[in-house]
């Protein structure tokens, strides 16, 4: 978005209205070292690695590892600044006697990725000034916020009059519409949830990135989308916005930017909002953000950056892992330390992965220990569905905290599946799961066809088992079975199915009918119409492996203790209606020991035990299209699976399936006796 005129003169006329220094004394500093440092030490805070970090004077780097306590290292160097006076300033007021050099607090900027991260800062800042026993410093010049809240309290103090909308799903929606971008997998005739997810990432990452990169994201080819539709498509979305007078976060921090590069008095106004900055996961900024923060930075009297390079996993919606491992370095040659101690997984755990993460190449080169021997890992091959809610209770019952992780949400739908029928386990998911997806339509909502006249989604279900070229069957059997409601596939005369619509009788109709008159009846029926829809996924692609394992895994659970007895309409109530209500209701619960959660949302977290669900080449590393990944791709993917084995602080219990385990597993070191196989009970049909 460009900067119109008037805007930028609002700009303009702000600056005169903006105090500060233009150039700074130095630092006034008190000797308090030692005070801080008791205090500390009264707290059994590890300072090996820390002392010199809270010391550092300069432009620093910390560089961590997961577990290492981070977070608190940075508000541990944020108290130290506030506590001994480095972070204070000196200004001269002009006094009867003449001029008086008064220390007074600096302006202070802390920074996160997410907004759930700023409000977690500063609850920490708040609880470790009372855990020190820290009283009369001034606070009143800190703030804690998001790059995206930074950039909009920016803008307003500048007078921009900012309306803005964080759903940008109807405006997608629209232009992919008027554009035809569809996925080359879909069948349906309406857009998809799933497709305008994968759309707003390719228009976020396009737009966080200011490289020739920005029109090569790894969806593309999934949507036949070259550059040319990509451009059309961001200036669309950001026109529908702008008729509708409103902006998103992305539109902001162009807009900064764009008033940045033209005009000296905007620059002006963002160098004097700081004076220290201290930023948090600092290896998820994106290349927009970064141009941003170079303002801030190249005005500020110090800045502190930390986080770690080896979880950088938001590449896909622009960061850039070279931030943090190479152009900040570059550019503001700060003091760089390591925080090289994991203090949450214990050694057992932690050893195991190590041998996998050092293998990417684009990282910084640290030492990675744990504080703490032992701990448990097992690594389960081939296990049932019902091994997972014996553990998880076993876990519960011991007070065990719990996490359940997968790749995506559609990989969790399987324990969710698994724990809601259990029963006795009161677990939560930590965002709502797509039951409605294409994939888990097609594995639960099929049933449809058998407890159905007709459906919404009858004709999805028909065009997926249809061989190419007779999708106008479907078509044509749908129309007949709306306009004839009476009717259903298994009440019209079989020689008329076999005459008009014969590849779709021959490849599900006849089957379907059949069973259902057999001895098993509905159950067999159901039990045919899973393997036909699983044996309609073809190829190898990532897509097609995921289809298979959602449809084997719930063949087994179908079949398992858990469900053995109910009847057809009874799972038809169970999939379709009882779980996806009961979802709904399990993001509220923020208290329960047992979270199911992908590893993105798993960041930052950790749990007693943990369990990673599907560990299989193509979930970790998860395939896209039918393309091999780069190396920035299959690195990133590595960091996936160590951000999500390093969440566990006493037991990690890993599932996998032989054959198709995923190859970081078998880059870690696991002892022989740690994994454990069985012979899992995959049903099939006779013949």
């Amino acid at each position: 978005m460009g900067v119109n005129s008037y805007m930028l003169d609002t700009m303009l006329n702000a600056v005169n209205n903006i105090g500060g220094l233009n150039n700074r004394p130095p630092d006034v500093t008190i000797d308090k070292d030692s005070e801080f440092f008791d205090k500390l030490k009264k707290a059994n805070i590890n300072l090996e690695e820390l002392g010199c970090i809270l010391k550092e004077t300069d432009n620093s780097l910390i560089i961590s590892c997961a577990g290492s306590g981070k977070t608190t290292a940075l508000i541990l160097k944020i108290i130290y600044d506030l506590y001994t006076g480095l972070s204070y300033k000196v200004v001269e007021i002009p006094s009867a006697s003449g001029v008086n050099s008064v220390r007074v607090p600096a302006n202070i900027l802390v920074t996160t990725f997410l907004k759930s991260g700023a409000e977690d800062l500063k609850k920490s800042f708040n609880s470790w000034l009372q855990r020190l026993n820290i009283t009369g410093i001034d606070t009143s010049k800190i703030v804690f916020r998001t790059m995206h809240s930074e950039v909009y309290q920016a803008l307003k103090s500048m007078g921009v009059e900012i309306s803005i909308v964080t759903d940008n799903t109807k405006y997608i929606r629209a232009s992919m519409k008027s554009f035809g971008v569809r996925s080359v997998m879909s069948k349906s005739r309406q857009i998809t949830v799933d497709e305008v997810r994968d759309i707003e990432c390719i228009l976020a990452y396009a737009r966080n990135r200011l490289d020739n990169k920005k029109y090569s994201h790894p969806l593309m080819t999934d949507y036949n989308m070259d550059e040319t539709v990509l451009k059309y498509m961001l200036s669309d979305t950001k026109n529908q916005r702008r008729e509708e007078g409103v902006m998103d976060y992305e539109d902001l921090q162009e807009l900064l930017l764009d008033a940045l590069k033209k005009n000296p008095a905007v620059q002006s106004v963002i160098k004097q909002r700081y004076d220290f900055i201290y930023c948090d996961e600092f290896q998820d900024t994106s290349q927009l953000q970064y141009a941003l923060l170079q303002y801030y930075f190249d005005a500020a009297k110090r800045v502190i950056c930390i986080g770690d390079d080896d979880q950088c996993i938001y590449s896909w919606r622009g960061s850039d892992i070279n931030i943090i491992t190479n152009y900040f370095i570059d550019d503001y040659t700060p003091n760089v330390y390591n925080l090289s101690t994991n203090y949450r997984c214990k050694s057992t755990i932690l050893d195991a992965v190590i041998p996998s993460i050092i293998k990417n190449e684009n990282r910084a080169k640290k030492e990675i220990k744990a504080a703490k021997d032992g701990g448990t890992l097992n690594v389960l091959i081939n296990h049932t569905v019902s091994e997972l809610i014996r553990s998880v209770q076993n876990d519960v019952y011991n007070g065990k905290s719990v996490g359940i992780i997968s790749r995506t949400n559609n990989d969790l739908l399987i324990p969710a599946l698994i724990l809601e029928l259990g029963g006795g386990i009161d677990y939560c998911v930590s965002k709502q799961l797509n039951v409605r997806g294409r994939l888990p339509r097609f594995v639960f909502g099929c049933i449809e066809l058998l407890t159905k006249r007709y459906s919404d989604y009858f004709e999805d279900y028909f065009k997926q088992v249809l061989s190419f070229g007779n999708k106008s069957e479907a078509n044509l059997l749908c129309d007949i079975l709306k306009n004839n409601q009476n009717l259903s596939i298994f009440s019209i005369n079989s020689e008329d199915l076999e005459a008009s619509v014969p590849n779709l009788y021959y490849s599900l109709l006849e089957p379907l009918r059949s069973y259902r008159k057999g001895a098993d009846g509905d159950r067999a029926a159901y039990d045919v119409l899973l393997f036909i829809m699983r044996d309609s996924f073809r190829g190898t692609s990532a897509y097609a492996k995921k289809a298979h394992d959602l449809f084997d895994y719930t063949i087994d659970l179908i079949h398992s203790e858990l469900c053995q007895d109910l009847s057809l309409y009874e799972l038809d109530t169970l999939f379709n209606s009882t779980i996806p209500s009961h979802l709904d209701t399990r993001t509220t619960r923020n208290n329960a020991l047992v979270k199911l959660t992908t590893v993105h949302e798993a960041k930052g977290k950790e749990w007693d035990s943990v369990y990673i669900w599907n560990d299989n080449d193509g979930v970790f590393p998860a395939q896209v299209g039918q393309r091999a990944l780069s190396q920035d791709e299959y690195e990133e993917e590595r960091r996936i699976h160590y951000i999500a084995w390093t969440r566990a602080k006493e037991k990690l219990t890993v599932y996998a399936t032989q054959g198709t385990m995923s190859p970081f597993l078998e880059e870690c070191e696991i002892e022989p006796d740690i994994a454990e196989y069985k012979v899992r009970q995959t049903f099939r049909m006779n013949g």
